[in-house]
Parts: structure tokens; sequence; C-alpha cells
């Protein structure tokens, strides 16, 4: 909370599940900070119902296929000023917000496995929560891309140290495309130049 002291009201701050909960999200709100976050649902103060933890009771269980999900459905529940909303993509995504109506919808495109597009429902929670993390969860999956790159026969160099300054060559490669848009390569073409 020291941190966020000297935000001007309004601000939008969006993390991860490693911070969210439903203490620091009101106590953000009543200071006129709006937050978004992944939310681990075992945490305190959580809508039971949306969990995905395996039912221990009969009524659990009668509780869990109710509000099982087909990919694009979604559910939510909302008790002022914080909303819960469970969408179900390949897995189960959860968002806590007060910043975000949990009611409105938008349209997506998915890459399938196959590799075609396929339109999907998105709540826009969801949908702003992925346009506002930008770089800091796509760096996990260029990894593991260029990862997979170097497996299937590129030059690979054994070495640890290879692979520290692949991160610190990707976060760079990150910085610059999000601060200077005029030039942009691949890392992939970094990589092929280093």
């Amino acid at each position: 909370m020291k941190l966020g002291g000297n935000l001007p009201p309004n601000t939008h701050l969006v993390f991860d599940n490693f911070f969210t909960s439903v203490v620091l999200m009101e106590s953000l709100y009543y200071r006129g900070i709006l937050a978004t976050g992944t939310v681990r649902m075992l945490r305190k103060n959580l809508p039971k119902e949306l969990s995905t933890r395996k039912p221990k009771t009969p009524g659990e269980r009668i509780l869990a296929n109710e509000t099982k999900l087909n990919p694009g459905e979604f559910t939510y529940r909302f008790c002022h000023p914080c909303a819960v909303v469970k969408w179900k993509d390949t897995k189960d995504v959860h968002v806590l917000s007060t910043a975000v109506n949990p009611t409105k919808v938008e349209v997506i495109q998915r890459t399938q496995k196959n590799g075609e597009k396929k339109d999907m429902f998105c709540p826009s929670i969801i949908a702003e929560y992925t346009r506002s993390m930008g770089g800091v969860d796509h760096f996990h999956s260029t990894i593991i891309e260029v990862r997979t790159q170097l497996a299937a026969g590129q030059k690979c160099h054994g070495s640890a140290c290879f692979g520290f300054c692949s991160r610190v060559l990707l976060l760079t490669h990150t910085f610059y495309i999000n601060t200077n848009t005029k030039i942009v390569k691949t890392y992939t073409e970094i990589l092929d130049y280093v």
C-alpha cells in the first residue's frame, strides 16, 4: 500500500495473482484507485461456487456441476466494489476487479491447435487485463517459443549463461518495441544477428 500512496485518483492498477486479494482491492478502491488482477480462488472472501478445487461434499459436487463452463462462457459474482469473473478459455481464468463492468463482453480471436483463428466471447474485464499486462505475461510465452525453436534444430548454446543472456536480450527488445515503434525486429532476427 505504501507504493501506491502517491498515485492520483482514478488510476487503474493491473497485477497478477500473487498480489490480488479482496482486502487489497477494497482498500485501493476506497483510496480512489481502481484495480484489476488475476486471482487465486483459494484466497479468503471469494465466492466458493467459482472455485476450481475438487469438491469434497455432495453439496459442493452439485455446485461445481452448476458452474461448469464451456469454452467462451463466463459467470461472475459482484459485491460492491469487487467483481469476480470466471471465464473458460482452454482452462478456467479468474479475474478480480473494481474497474471494469463484469457484464460487458468483447469478441476476441483465439488461435486453435490447428492454427486457424476462431471468434470467441470474452468478458471485457479479462480483455482489459490482457491488454494492460502486455509484455509481462507475454515474456514467458516468448521464452518457451524461443526454446522450442532452438530445440527444433537451430543453434543451441548449452550454457546457463545463454539462458540468462537470452532473457536479458528479450526484455531489452520488449522494452525497445514498447518505447520505439519505428523499427521492429523479431526476437528470432535479433538472436540470429547475435
